[in-house]
């Protein structure tokens, strides 16, 4: 270091600050960002013959690129791939500091947050509130999709994010605003993007992509996979190489149906809609977490 830098602030100091600087910078593991020398995305371009036009060459070249403009119809499996590492994060994934608690949402006519919102859209039956509480559900009638078992008791169950919060925090939402990110830990616009979940499920998954980890439950792979590609097309998330190799193997492994790997452009500008109108009901700071009236009653 030179004379004339030390002069200024003395060599001491910038020997202190430095080191101030190095440790407390993040240290970052392989699971904090996208790891690889690629990723890829969902292509918004791709259309798709539409039905009952099997045979292109008997149209017309207009009839035909009209019928595809008109038809606006997305694959799910035609992917970018970018030939660049991926955009990393500067700051490690903090669930409370980044998306915060479950929302409640204000101006509202009930106390309910997002996990009782799900209980309640996803029961069976009418849900049953808390004796001490009724702004916690207690009961009702889920077919868990995880496992396929019925559960009749709330406290056996998480709202499970398909594309878990450090998934898509390290595939693209560390570049959004909290206003956003509290939006997708809410979002209420389908019936895919959270889902209710006995516990141990959605511990075992933790926030692992369909590379790491699927549904015990056979039966419900291609539906979750299809989701996940739907969650990621609508937030416009990243894939690792590792992920996008997983799911392209068990789409084709399961024999999932093509039809539910489409997306309609109609559906995409819905969903965004919804995206947008999410933005607006969430605070500029994380929603906090609300305490109940007997500690370790809420659940995840």
């Amino acid at each position: 270091m030179s004379t004339k830098t030390s002069r200024s602030y003395g060599l001491s100091s910038i020997t202190i600050v430095v080191a101030l600087t190095l440790l407390s910078a993040p240290t970052f593991a392989a699971d904090d960002y996208i790891p690889g020398s690629r990723f890829f995305t969902i292509s918004e371009t791709s259309s798709l013959l539409p039905q009952g036009f099997s045979n292109p060459s008997a149209l017309t070249a207009e009839l035909f690129q009209r019928s595809l403009q008109e038809a606006g119809v997305l694959n799910l499996m035609d992917w970018v791939t970018n030939n660049q590492p991926a955009p990393r994060p500067q700051e490690k994934y903090q669930r409370q500091n980044q998306f915060g608690a479950w929302l409640v949402r204000t101006p509202s006519k009930n106390c309910y947050d997002t996990r009782a919102m799900v209980l309640m859209r996803e029961s069976q039956r009418p849900t049953t509130p808390w004796s001490v509480d009724p702004c916690y559900v207690a009961g009702g009638a889920w077919l868990e999709p995880y496992r396929g078992q019925p559960i009749q008791d709330a406290q056996k169950l998480q709202i499970d994010h398909v594309v878990a919060l450090k998934n898509a925090y390290i595939s693209g939402a560390f570049a959004w605003n909290n206003k956003t990110r509290c939006a997708y830990a809410n979002f209420l616009g389908n019936r895919y993007h959270l889902l209710p979940v006995e516990s141990s499920a959605n511990t075992s998954k933790g926030d692992a992509t369909p590379a790491r980890w699927l549904p015990p439950n056979a039966g419900f792979r291609c539906a979750y996979l299809s989701a996940w590609l739907r969650i990621k097309t609508t937030w416009k998330l990243m894939m690792s190489e590792e992920e996008a190799q997983a799911i392209y193997q068990q789409v084709r492994e399961f024999n999932c149906r093509p039809a539910d790997f489409q997306m309609t452009r109609q559906e995409l500008q819905e969903q965004r809609k919804l995206v947008s109108r999410g933005v607006a009901e969430c605070p500029t700071t994380p929603p906090k977490p609300r305490i109940p009236p007997r500690p370790g009653f809420a659940t995840p």
